[in-house]
């Protein structure tokens, strides 16, 4: 499904009777893992598994290397990694030694590029039923081209996800959509994907 919220409030730190404003809080989706993250990156790709899982540890290998000697590592439209460290608190420098500095975590700051394009990211209300909620064909295409709006293509795992549809369901709108002649169709099999079509487009 698509990204869903949920409506909560802090607890009170005052413990009196006022009443939190309510905020929005993502509901989790789960955790991709590196095999998720391997077969969609073989489907839009050329590289083997083994490849892909490869260069993913080396970068890891690299990534080490250079945040353990105080370098920050940049990766354009992902972000930036910096290490941080931890010591005991003390008043004077002189009361403490190297032996007593260790790591602590890593620090992640996003890019910009990828904070814009998770700007226009679909939300809808988590269903407090936990019933999966059924769209209407209409609700559908306009969730599509929405999406579409704000991104150069879509994948039908996508479009499964962003609409809660079935395999099955997913092929027969999308065929549809492809005969209303609002979408194109590139590429074949597990590299298949669909652009709006352009205006005038024949």
């Amino acid at each position: 499904m698509a990204a869903e919220y949920k409506l909560v409030r802090n607890p009170n730190p005052h413990h009196d009777n006022r009443v939190l404003p309510l905020h929005a809080r993502l509901v989790s989706g789960g955790t991709v893992s590196v095999d998720d993250i391997m077969r969609d990156l073989k489907a839009r790709s050329s590289f083997s598994p083994a490849d892909i899982k490869g260069m993913l540890q080396l970068l890891q290998d690299i990534m080490a290397d250079y945040l353990m000697f105080g370098k920050n590592v940049e990766l354009d439209g992902i972000g930036t990694f910096s290490v941080s460290l931890q010591c005991r608190p003390v008043m004077n420098k002189k009361e403490i030694r190297a032996e007593s500095v260790h790591f602590r975590s890593i620090n992640y700051r996003p890019s910009v590029k990828l904070c814009r394009r998770l700007e226009t990211m679909p939300v809808f209300r988590a269903d407090s039923s936990k019933q999966i909620r059924h769209y209407t064909l209409d609700e559908c295409r306009e969730h599509l081209l929405r999406y579409l709006n704000n991104h150069t293509f879509i994948t039908r795992k996508t479009y499964m996800q962003l609409n809660a549809r079935s395999k099955p369901q997913a092929c027969m709108d999308l065929k549809q959509f492809l005969n209303e002649g609002i979408i194109n169709r590139y590429g074949q099999g597990p590299t298949t994907f669909y652009m709006k079509r352009p205006s005038g487009d024949e």
